[in-house]
């Protein structure tokens, strides 16, 4: 069972970051990479019984509301447990004789990429010290197509995005993630180390994992992250930095390769910016922001700004401003019942006033033809507030009528 708790502790923003300089000669290399995971609105499902998301399942629900194991590196979910974005960059310098000063990065945020944090079971085992233990795996969702290259990319073409941080990325990660940590690992990169046999190197996205420890010493829960990944970057044969890359490896910096790329065995090389928090590293890794570096994806700022809940007591109405047209539909709404009251008022004294005269005629001795020929003509000139009370009296077949005022009350 997940620890909702733990989870909570791996979200946020982390941040890798290396400042690497040498004591011979002017060269130096500053690098950063910072994640940030936040919980997915669209989670919906926290697992099926005997789905291992270890071992790349994951649990999907059908139109029906049943649910069966599938696969993170076939199957189309719908949910996610966390939503990762990615933010890198790397400036190299060298000096004399090469003054040169080379930034990549990626512009600006990427993603989301949407993951799932995979309860690692077995590692707990008979293990005294290890409390809890969760990986960061990719699924594929309907989203993960849109993923996009921001327009101040230096890393990469628009044409090599796709598979080195888009959909080919997250497709060939989750076929990998599962065989990264195992007791059979190797390295994936091993077979493009100088040749082309295989084809151009393909790098992996950033692999997270999270172990939750019991202090020997105190019993205090701690927490050591650990990030795999390994940026890949390949300048053009043309540029200074291809031939200053072995030249910065042999001088200690971070590199690994050279790898195939684009026919080319000796373009591609990694900046390694893996990070164990147990182990000695040139990187500091912080749960959170450091000065001067991205911070939060664009999205999570204006999403905790733009919703703003205000909690009232209840029973007390709320005056809210409407505008001159919100004024003219209020007063529409007030006049629609008076004009119904008046209206309705209205004809019911124009019933009782022709009652009244009906009656007043059929006493009399006119003759039931005259009184239909005539009796709507009298009653039309009858108004709605004002009406004749009128009495009237037979000679030689005609209507003679006397009139007084009769004001209605």
């Amino acid at each position: 069972m997940k620890n909702q708790s733990r989870l909570s502790a791996m979200m946020g923003t982390w941040t890798v970051n290396a400042d690497v300089r040498l004591d011979v000669g002017d060269y130096g290399m500053e690098t950063y990479v910072v994640l940030n995971v936040m919980c997915d609105p669209l989670k919906s499902v926290n697992g099926c019984e005997g789905c291992s998301e270890i071992n790349n399942e994951i649990c999907l629900r059908d139109d029906v509301g049943s649910t069966r194991c599938g696969s993170m590196v076939t199957d189309i979910s719908d949910w996610s447990d966390a939503l990762l974005y990615v933010y890198f960059g790397v400036r190299l310098h060298a000096g004399y004789p090469f003054n040169k000063d080379e930034l990549y990065s990626t512009g600006g945020w990427v993603g989301p990429y949407s993951m799932i944090f995979a309860q690692n079971e077995t590692a707990t085992k008979n293990n005294g010290t290890l409390l809890d233990s969760y990986v960061l795996r990719y699924v594929q969702t309907p989203a993960i197509p849109y993923l996009r290259m921001d327009p101040d990319n230096t890393l990469m073409t628009y044409n090599d995005f796709d598979a080195y941080f888009g959909a080919g990325a997250v497709e060939y990660t989750t076929h990998l993630q599962n065989q990264l940590n195992g007791p059979n690992a190797t390295d994936p990169f091993e077979k493009y180390a100088g040749n082309c046999d295989n084809g151009s190197v393909q790098p992996y996205l950033p692999i997270l994992y999270f172990d939750f420890l019991k202090d020997q010493k105190n019993g205090v829960e701690k927490l050591n992250v650990r990030l795999d990944y390994r940026v890949l970057v390949f300048p053009a044969s043309t540029d200074t930095i291809y031939s200053l890359m072995p030249k910065l490896q042999s001088k200690g910096f971070p590199f690994s390769g050279p790898y195939c790329y684009d026919d080319d065995p000796n373009r591609g090389w990694t900046v390694d910016v893996s990070y164990d928090s147990m182990e000695p590293s040139l990187a500091s890794l912080v749960h959170s922001c450091v000065e001067g570096l991205p911070c939060t994806p664009p999205g999570s700022d204006a999403c905790s700004t733009c919703i703003e809940i205000e909690i009232k007591a209840p029973g007390k109405a709320t005056t809210v401003h409407v505008g001159s047209l919100g004024l003219y539909f209020f007063w529409i709404a007030c006049c629609i019942p008076a004009i119904t009251y008046l209206v309705v008022q209205n004809l019911r004294l124009s019933t009782n006033i022709k009652k009244d005269l009906r009656t007043k005629i059929d006493s009399s001795e006119c003759s039931t033809s005259l009184l239909d020929n005539n009796l709507n003509e009298k009653i039309i000139k009858i108004g709605p507030l004002e009406s004749d009370q009128a009495t009237t009296s037979c000679h030689d077949g005609t209507i003679s009528r006397t009139s007084q005022t009769v004001t209605s009350k």
